[in-house]
């Protein structure tokens, strides 16, 4: 595996954990304060915007994350006697 491929998953399994993290806590707070009908458009616009930032963090972390993370993670496997 190389090392900007081991950076592209690095960087998909965190951003994927702070991104169920977060929508764990919006729909906690959307269902104590809201009420149904204002639930519905809730989901409605809440699903685009959080798929908006997943696709947002996910390139961040690719680029600020990923690169130096695939590089260290290839070198070490490089270093280890086979």
């Amino acid at each position: 595996m190389s090392a900007a491929a081991m950076g592209v998953l690095a960087a998909r399994v965190i951003g994927g954990i702070l991104i169920v993290i977060g929508a764990g806590q919006l729909y906690g707070l959307a269902l104590r304060r809201l009420k149904p009908p204002q639930l519905a458009w809730f989901w409605i616009v809440g699903s685009f915007v959080v798929l908006y930032w997943m696709l947002a963090f996910l390139g961040l972390a690719l680029g600020l994350i990923g690169w130096p993370l695939g590089l260290w993670l290839y070198r070490g496997a490089r270093s280890r006697p086979q």
